[in-house]
C-alpha cells in the first residue's frame, strides 16, 4: 500500500511540473509572439518610410535584428532548458543551457539599454552636444557590468556579493533614466516652442 502511495505522489509531482512547464512555454511563446511582432513593426518604419536609410537607421536596424535573434535563441533554449530540467527531474543553473539562458538574458537587457541611449544620442546631438559625454559614461558602465555579469561563475565570489547582484539592474535603470530624461527635456522643449 505504501508503495502506491508512493507512486502516486510522483505521478502527481510529475504532472504539476508538467503543468508548470507548460504554462512556462505558454507565456515565454507569448511574449516571443509580441516581440516577433514589435521587431517586425519597427523594422518597417525604418526601411519603408520615405526618408533616406542612413547611418544611424542601418545601426537600429542591426541593433533591432541581433534583439530579434537573442529572442529567438531564447526561446528554443528555454524550451530545451525546461524538457531538459523535467527529464532529468532537476532544475539546475549551472547547466550549459542555464548558462546560456543568463548570458542571452543580459545581453538583451545591455542592446535595450544601447537602443535607448541611441535614441537620445541622436536627439540631443544637435542641442546638447556635451550630454553625449553622459549618455557614453552611463553607457559604458551598463556595458562593463552586464560583460561582467554575463562571464562571471556563479559561483564565484564577486557574482555572489549583493553589490555585484545589484549593480547590473542599477546600472541599468540609471542609464534608462537618464536617456530617458534627455529625450523628455526635448520633448518637452520642442511641444513648448509650437
Amino acid at each position: 500500500m505504501a508503495s502506491t502511495d508512493s507512486t502516486s505522489n510522483d505521478w502527481s509531482d510529475m504532472l504539476e511540473a508538467v503543468e508548470l512547464a507548460l504554462i512556462g512555454i505558454a507565456v515565454a511563446c507569448t511574449l516571443y509572439g509580441a516581440s516577433v511582432i514589435i521587431s517586425g513593426v519597427s523594422t518597417y518604419f525604418l526601411i519603408y518610410e520615405r526618408q533616406k536609410v542612413n547611418t544611424s537607421r542601418k545601426f537600429l536596424l542591426t541593433i533591432i535584428a541581433i534583439m530579434f535573434l537573442c529572442d529567438t535563441t531564447f526561446i528554443f533554449l528555454l524550451i530545451a532548458y525546461i524538457i531538459e530540467a523535467l527529464f532529468t527531474n532537476k532544475v539546475e543553473q549551472s547547466t550549459q543551457l542555464g548558462i546560456a539562458l543568463d548570458v542571452i538574458v543580459k545581453l538583451t537587457y545591455l542592446l535595450s539599454d544601447i537602443v535607448v541611449v541611441w535614441r537620445a544620442w541622436t536627439l540631443a546631438s544637435s542641442r546638447y552636444p556635451r550630454a553625449r559625454y553622459l549618455l557614453l559614461v552611463c553607457l559604458s558602465a551598463s556595458t562593463v557590468t552586464a560583460t561582467v555579469a554575463m562571464f562571471e561563475p556563479d559561483d564565484s565570489p564577486l557574482n555572489t556579493s549583493i553589490a555585484l547582484a545589484a549593480m547590473l539592474p542599477l546600472t541599468l535603470f540609471v542609464t534608462n533614466v537618464v536617456a530617458t530624461s534627455f529625450i523628455g527635456k526635448i520633448a518637452w522643449s520642442v511641444t513648448a516652442i509650437v
